[in-house]
Parts: C-alpha cells; structure tokens; sequence
C-alpha cells in the first residue's frame, strides 16, 4: 500500500466519522468553575463518565480556558507523556 492509498483511505474515515458525528448533550451543574474542576479530575480517575462529562460540560459553559487548562493537567498527571525511549 502506498502513501496516496493509506492517505485517501484515512481521508474517506475521516470525512465518513465526521458525516456520522452526534454531539452529546450534558446538562451543566450548579457548581462553581473550581468545585468542577475538582469533580472532573476525580471523576475520570474514579472512571465516572457521566460526573466527568457535566462536569466538563459544567466547564466549557463557564469557562472554557479553564476546562482545557486541566484537561491538559489530567492527562499529564494521569496518562504521562507517553514519550518511548529507545
């Protein structure tokens, strides 16, 4: 397989994920920006999708630079920086 197949496939995933795309739709809470932050962090790390989802819900409609702020936080703490060395 060469560059222009792998390309065009990935280009049709892509075009066909987009196409098929539904937004979940989360209610925010009644919380204040920090109390959902705290929430989103200990939620993801206690696997509760649905308290994590409001919770960044929660954040995107307060504040947004905060919620991607501490996602990035998160995935440091959380996932590391995955870097291989060899």
């Amino acid at each position: 397989m060469d560059k222009d197949d792998v390309l065009g496939i990935a280009s049709r995933r892509l075009s066909d994920a987009i196409t098929a795309f539904q937004p979940l739709l989360y209610d925010p809470l009644t919380i204040s920006p920090w109390l959902a932050m705290s929430l989103l962090q200990k939620a993801i790390r206690r696997g509760r999708r649905d308290l994590a989802l409001r919770a960044a819900a929660t954040l995107l409609h307060a504040s947004p630079e905060r919620l991607w702020r501490r996602l990035g936080c998160i995935a440091l703490e959380h996932i590391g920086v995955g870097i291989s060395v060899r």
